[in-house]
């Protein structure tokens, strides 16, 4: 026995095993899934409300179509990706002139001649335009150190414990450190190790940040009299800059006529061919921006892109094609309803809308982008390009300054260095201040709350760091900290710039030191220095006298961009106007159509027009699974951010520098890159924690499926504007010395890469709030066109509630669907398919193979025990010596589907079979049983049947009478051969007793019951019936007695009691056997 619950619980673990295999672990218990099973259950989550979505706003396309509310011209910008680009525009475009103007620029390329030497030339100009953009229009230095030297005095008599400065700077960190970590993360899902470290700080840091300490930077000086001085040397820091580029480069700057007067001719040549070929299309450039606009973004989808009446299908028209895939999706018609196919057709013309959007695009739109990009910047100049190439030599031989000597690059490094380090501590100083202030005085009793707290030590460790991240003093010092989101990145800096020691481990005083330095630097300091720079200044105002000398840049990028493509692949600029014709073609087609679609009428589009207008849930549910597609996509491609602290620091250097004018919000999103890593490595966390801890429903409620979105709106993203800020990286790699543009030029993709998903989820914060109004709605909606569309069928009532539950209608074939139906909720559709979430069809068939060759070997393994088991219990019967006669009838079991000896007392029958069992084992009885399967078995004892032939003649008509009145399924076992009969288990000792126990005899009645006089024979195959374990008497008796009372004195069964035959026939036994007594009592007393 203890081997079949051994087998037996194999079975089942072998069960749940193939469940999670191949099921995908789809269970709600996130215990039972392998790994990546939640990635799993979240796409599968994700791709249903995706598809809701876009029939949603399918509807909503076609509702306004019809109705003619929906504005063509946006229509039309959204499907051709034109964004902020009207049709009208692109209707402006004359093809023929621009056939004309591409015909030049192709002219051009032919006609300019490059080689090693110009490009060195090139080269050159643009080295000599990068020294002049490093001064940053310096033209003297003011002599500040007199000043400077008095403000310095005056700074070291004023009494600062940098000590106390520099504790609070650490403190701050680990409190930044710890406050940030504790916010983001769930606490039961931090290490044992990670809460001691943290318990530990809250235990310890308000000793960090005693009364003396925050006094002590509440009283910080502002030293304004040496930030004034300091920022005087700002104007010495940049004209630095600019003499050591100028003085590492003057070998590649100086010119040789005998070698470079020639290219220079040639660059010159090359520069005028441009600017007559510009001239020439100078009436058309003013369609070049509409031109770049369009071809750059086609294959570049930015996934900040508004789109106002498609928001579920982020990827434009061509996505339309998924809404016929969505309606064949079995979950999809199980949620729409049986009428899943008149709204398939009512919206199925809409893929029209991604036919027109065919064959507009162009395999080289990026380099095509590009190139108008460059002809409109020259297009700007305000000089002549035949002007800037006549002046070349004048700017090559323009450097010749023999008064200025080139400085070595260690001249002036203990100067400068001392210069960096004051403007460093001073920044640090302010900014511990400013922390400080907003912190407030109380910081200290706040975390003396928390150390309260945290010493607590009747709870566990981690309920005890629970208690901190609740308290009101955490949540407290967490948001004032977050007003400061660059403090983090910063924090490194300022504890560098606030030590008070050096490496050698000698006393330094911050700023006073530096500020000293500054001044005590003798040989190559300051006086030296100006001497330097003014002899320099000399040169740098002989290039900035050439005028023509502000445009080499955009030129020189112009010429190169040219080249390139030739050099490297083939541009076929007759496919530009194509493209462009192609594209008005395709518009005004789509514009057409659009006009068609008003009034169009249908039995199926008529109903959706009763609809309510779902243009709502459409924006709603749009953006929800656009920004949850932004989410998944997020996770699953990894941008390489270690590039980024070089680029910060590149760009830092130009900005600082003013080489180039930005914008405001240039500079903010060029801002972003200081804490690009950090909220980038914070939000690949919060993304992964989100996909894991969405729960998956298989419910065709779409109100069920709101976990995906409740849980997505408490991830913000990123705010950053990376569209713009790939523009400003463009606009500073113009400007950049050539070392570092390749670094800015390369890290150009990444920004892309980070544009096209979209991580700014803030945008999407509304929808996934407005998600259960929108999904309700639409269950509504679905609902509603199911009802619209069969108005005649009034038993078909549909009732919803606001959750959005609802009862389905009664199908065309007339069959009641519920729940648990085949075609009802929880199992599959009416098209006989599944709805689950299946793993590839290869593993999926091993994974089954493996899980049936299991279940046979435990089946068989099981079925050879009890057989053996069996034969060991089996003894010989009393009065048969263990053997069967061939006359004797067999008796079928139909509960184990055993043969059993016929004839013998049912009590003995029943217990008979119940000792092969376990007692405990709970009874089971099937809802049903297949009547093609049922046999007449006799189960009267052999006494009956010799009592029966005694019966009276007259009492046997009566019988037989009220025989032919019952139905075929309510004759006795032996009247109706066809009905299944089962051993009539005894209630009791009294029972037995009383119904002809040999051992206490009573009366018998006196007019028997005839019985057949021949013996019933046993069937000739097994009963096909469930296999079912036999419960112990103890349990069987006393509900048998309960069900016989309940049939036989209140004939309360019902037709669906019918359904189980073996007590049937057992209560219609009982019951003819009653009334066949009453009639004999009354025989007996009218006698």
């Amino acid at each position: 026995m203890n081997l079949i619950k051994l087998l037996i619980l194999f079975m089942l673990v072998a069960r749940g095993t193939m469940f999670v295999l191949v099921d995908d672990g789809s269970s709600n218990g996130r215990w039972s899934r392998f790994p990546r099973a939640a990635d799993i259950e979240f796409a599968d989550s994700l791709k249903k409300m995706q598809m809701v979505a876009r029939i949603t706003n399918g509807i909503y396309l076609k509702q306004g179509l019809i109705k003619g509310t929906i504005p063509h011209d946006e229509l039309v910008s959204d499907v051709f990706h034109l964004g902020s680009i009207t049709p009208s525009e692109v209707d402006q475009i004359d093809t023929k002139t621009l056939k004309m103007v591409l015909g030049n620029v192709e002219n051009l390329l032919t006609l300019l001649k490059v080689t090693k030497g110009t490009d060195k030339i090139e080269e050159r100009l643009l080295l000599l335009r990068s020294i002049i953009d490093l001064s940053n229009g310096v033209e003297k230095l003011e002599n500040v150190e007199n000043s400077f030297k008095g403000d310095v005095e005056a700074m070291k008599k004023v009494n600062v414990d940098w000590a106390n400065v520099e504790t609070y700077a650490d403190s701050l960190n680990e409190l930044l450190t710890f406050t940030a970590e504790l916010e983001a993360k769930d606490v039961d899902k931090i290490s044992n190790v990670r809460i001691k470290k943290l318990l530990g700080f809250f235990k310890s840091s308000p000793g960090s940040f005693e009364p003396e300490v925050l006094k002590t930077v509440s009283t910080l000086p502002t030293f304004d009299n040496v930030k004034k001085g300091a920022k005087t040397f700002t104007t010495y820091f940049t004209l630095y800059n600019s003499m050591l580029e100028y003085s590492t480069k003057i070998k590649l700057l100086e010119y040789k006529s005998s070698t470079d007067d020639d290219d220079i001719k040639l660059v010159g040549s090359n520069f005028k061919k441009m600017g007559d070929m510009v001239e020439k299309i100078e009436n058309s450039i003013k369609n070049f921006n509409t031109l770049q606009h369009i071809f750059g973004s086609q294959g570049y989808v930015s996934g900040s892109r508004t789109l106002k009446h498609i928001p579920a299908f982020p990827n434009g028209a061509s996505e339309f094609n998924s809404i016929s895939r969505d309606f064949s999706d079995p979950w999809i018609q199980q949620v729409i309803g049986s009428e899943h196919k008149q709204l398939a057709a009512a919206v199925s013309d809409l893929v029209k809308l991604g036919e027109f959007s065919k064959d507009v695009t162009n395999r080289n739109s990026k380099v095509i982008s590009e190139i108008f990009r460059r002809i409109t910047q020259v297009s700007e100049m305000k000089v002549s390009f035949k002007s800037l190439a006549s002046n070349l030599t004048k700017i090559i031989d323009s450097n010749k300054t023999p008064q200025f000597e080139p400085i070595k690059w260690n001249k002036y490094v203990v100067l400068f260095d001392s210069i960096s380090s004051l403007f460093r501590q001073l920044k640090a100083v302010d900014k511990i201040v400013e922390v400080s202030k907003v912190l407030g005085a109380d910081l200290n009793t706040q975390l003396g709350k928390l150390k309260t707290v945290a010493e607590d030590v009747n709870a566990e460790d981690k309920t005890i760091l629970m208690n901190i991240k609740n308290s009101e003093s955490f949540k407290s010092i967490s948001d004032k900290l977050k007003q400061f989101s660059l403090l983090k990145s910063e924090m490194e800096g300022i504890l560098e710039a606030l030590k008070t020691r050096d490496p050698a481990d000698l006393t330094v005083t911050p700023v006073i030191d530096s500020a000293t330095a500054i001044l005590n630097v003798k040989k190559d300091g300051l006086k030296d220095f100006r001497q330097d720079s003014t002899k320099y200044l000399e040169v740098l105002s002989t290039l900035r006298g050439i005028k023509e000398f502000e445009s080499i840049r955009p030129v020189v990028k112009m010429r190169t961009k040219l080249s390139q493509l030739t050099q490297n692949r083939k541009i076929a600029f007759s496919s530009i106007t194509k493209n462009v014709e192609n594209l008005k073609k395709q518009m005004e087609a789509m514009e057409s159509w659009i006009g068609k679609m008003k009034g169009f009428e249908s039995v199926e589009t008529n109903v959706l027009l009763q609809l309510v207008d779902v243009k709502k849930d459409s924006d709603t549910l749009g953006s929800a699974t656009r920004g949850i597609t932004n989410m998944k996509r997020f996770g699953e491609e990894k941008v390489e951010t270690s590039e980024i602290k070089t680029v910060l620091d590149i760009v830092e250097t130009i900005v600082n520098a003013k080489r180039v004018k930005l914008t405001t919000d240039e500079a903010a999103s060029l801002n972003g890159l200081k804490t690009l890593k950090q909220d980038y490595d914070s939000l690949n966390l919060a993304v992964l924690k989100y996909i894991g801890d969405v729960e998956k429903s298989k419910s065709y409620k779409l109100v069920d499926h709101l976990d995906i979105f409740t849980k997505a709106s408490a991830i913000r993203g990123i705010q950053t504007d990376f569209s713009i800020m790939r523009s400003s990286i463009e606009k500073l790699a113009d400007v950049a010395e050539p070392r570092y543009q390749k670094t800015l030029i390369s890290f150009i993709p990444t920004i892309d890469q980070l544009d096209t998903v979209g991580l700014d989820f803030s945008k999407h914060q509304a929808a996934f709030t407005s998600a259960k109004d929108s999904l309700s709605s639409m269950d509504l909606t679905f609902a509603k066109f199911g009802q619209l569309l069969t108005p005649t069928t009034t038993s078909a009532t549909i009732t919803k509630s606001p959750s959005g539950t609802q009862s389905k209608p009664s199908n065309p074939r007339g069959q009641f669907v519920t729940p648990d139906s085949p075609a009802g909720p929880g199992s599959q559709s009416a098209s006989g398919v599944e709805v689950t979430t299946k793993a590839p069809i290869g593993w999926n068939i091993l994974y089954i193979i493996f899980g049936i060759v299991l279940l046979i070997l435990a089946v068989v393994t099981v079925c050879y025990c009890c057989c053996c088991k069996k034969h060991e219990g089996d003894k010989p019967a009393s009065s048969t010596g263990g053997s069967i006669s061939p006359g004797t009838p067999v008796q079928h079991s139909l509960v184990d589907e055993t043969s059993t000896p016929g004839p013998e007392p049912v009590e003995q029958s029943l217990a008979k079979n119940n000792n092969s069992q376990n007692k405990k084992k709970p009874l089971e009885i099937p809802s049903s049983v297949s009547k093609s399967g049922e046999k007449e078995v006799n189960t009267q004892p052999t006494k009956e049947v010799k009592k029966s032939e005694k019966l009276n003649k007259s009492t046997k008509a009566k019988s037989k009478e009220q025989s032919v009145n019952e139905t075929p399924e309510s004759k006795t076992p032996l009247e109706n051969p066809s009905s299944v009969s089962t051993p009539k288990p005894s209630e009791s000792n009294n029972d037995r007793e009383a119904e002809g126990n040999p051992t206490t005899p009573i009366e018998a009645p006196t007019t028997p019951i005839e019985a057949p006089t021949r013996p019933i024979e046993a069937p000739t195959r097994p009963i096909e019936a469930p296999a079912l374990p036999v419960p112990p008497l103890e349990i069987v008796l006393p509900l048998i007695r309960k069900l016989k009372e309940t049939v036989i004195n209140h004939e309360s069964y019902s037709s669906q009691g019918k359904c189980d035959s073996v007590f049937y026939s057992i209560f219609q036994a009982e019951r003819l056997k009653i009334e066949q007594l009453k009639i004999d009592n009354k025989s007996t007393v009218t006698r």
